[in-house]
Parts: structure tokens; sequence; C-alpha cells
């Protein structure tokens, strides 16, 4: 079973479930050793809003409010799961259950021949500044914001070093910089791309 590393008011039982779901759909891979329960971002949505996190109400009446609002509406579920190698990684896999606990999605585990291959991989985040550097990617006039995730265009899963060349206006309209595409598996450069924010 998936350790929970911190208190939660969503149900366990709850979290046993996705784990069990993960299990299902990785087959060779051990949940337990790949994935982490992350309460933070483990929430309770009432009518598509953000309701609480995984910090303990000391307020009774609060207790009491959400006791009610359960009664009389519309609550989602949303189990959220990083992975332990990556630690950097936040919520890289999400399952939602509706207020009977029937599975609504799961998102994350595009492609979990590839995540096996991932789980295994010596291409970590210090690896892909060094790649990052290596290869004269621009460090901007911010930090790189750096993250990992399946990319469809690519059919992989790839490590993402955006930078900013330019911070625009002060709203952020007309900000622009580039997006290194990298194999999370090989650490080859896929590709660079531009991005640019527009404002009307």
């Amino acid at each position: 079973m998936i350790p929970f590393l911190s208190y939660s008011q969503i149900e366990e039982d709850l979290i046993m479930k996705a784990d069990s779901i993960l299990e299902t759909i990785l087959q060779e891979i051990n949940p337990e050793k790949t994935f982490k329960y992350n309460c933070e971002k483990s929430n309770e949505f009432i009518n598509n809003t953000y309701w609480y996190d995984c910090q303990e109400y000391s307020n009774r009446q609060k207790r009491l409010k959400r006791k009610e609002l359960k009664r009389t509406t519309d609550i989602n579920y949303e189990i959220a799961f990083d992975l332990f190698r990556f630690d950097t990684i936040s919520e890289f896999v999400k399952i939602r259950f509706d207020k009977n606990w029937n599975l609504i999605s799961t998102e994350g585990i595009d492609d979990p021949e590839s995540l096996l291959l991932l789980v295994n991989s010596k291409i970590d985040i210090s690896n892909v500044k060094k790649i990052a550097t290596d290869n004269n990617f621009s460090n901007g006039c911010i930090a790189w914001k750096i993250n990992l995730k399946y990319e469809e265009e690519f059919s992989k899963y790839c490590w993402n070093v955006v930078n900013t060349i330019d911070l625009g206006d002060n709203l952020g309209c007309n900000s622009e910089g580039e997006i290194l595409y990298i194999d999370a598996i090989t650490g080859e450069i896929i590709s660079i791309k531009k991005w640019q924010t527009e404002c009307l």
C-alpha cells in the first residue's frame, strides 16, 4: 500500500481504492516504491469548488458546515500522487471519484510501458539542468521552470525546460521564451519551441 505521509481528511479507504487502481493499471510497477500520496494536492470538490486541504480543521463550526454540505451538494474527490524519484514533480497522477466513490477519471498514466522505463531512468532534474546548460539553452531573465509530463505530440515522457526571454508588460502580456523538450528516458533533445503570451 502507498504510504500516507501526512494527515488527510479524505478517508483512508478511498485513498486505498486509488492505490488499487494504480496497481491494476501499472501491473509491472510497484506503486509503493513508485508513488507517494500527496496530501496537500488531494482535494474534495463541492460543485467543482475546492473545499479543503489536508490540514485538520480546528474550528468545529467548519466541520458542521462541511457535514451539512455533504448531504445537499454534488461532491468529487481528487487523489493526487507524486513520483518518489522525481520529488520536484507534484501531482504526477490524479485519480478522481464521484461522491459514491465511483471512478470518474485518471490523469498522468498515459503510457504505463514508458512509465516503467521512466522510473528506472537515470535522467533526473540535475541531469536535465546539465543537458540544457551543455546545449547552451538560454538562462533567460528568470529561473527556468522544469517539469516532467507525457507529451502527446511526441508520444513519450519529456522533461520540459521553460525559459523566459522577455517578461512583457506589467500584466505579463507579450512575454515570451522557449521550451526545451528532453526525452525523459534517453536524455536526448527532441525539440525547442517558442512560447508567447498575448492579451487582447
